[in-house]
């Protein structure tokens, strides 16, 4: 079972948003996945692991940086 963490990145009007660099964090703050966004601002990671703590970092520099955290304690893919 692998989990993963996908999304879009959108301007403030709902606009996709391009080059925009998008990591995820874990709880030692070692980044353990990475992507960019293409033009659909669409992005997905793999390197999400059951039963932790994760901090997403999302930033376009000298645009936003935007920082969240979110967990996978207590989720479970249905079989």
């Amino acid at each position: 079972v692998r989990y993963f963490l996908g999304g879009t990145v959108v301007d403030p009007q709902g606009q996709p948003l391009d080059s925009v660099k998008v990591q995820v964090i874990d709880e030692s703050e070692r980044v353990v996945g990475q992507t960019v966004t293409p033009r659909s601002g669409t992005f997905g990671i793999y390197s999400v692991r059951p039963n932790r703590d994760y901090t997403i970092l999302v930033e376009r520099p000298g645009y936003f940086t935007k920082r969240e955290p979110f967990s996978t304690v207590g989720v479970e893919i249905p079989e």
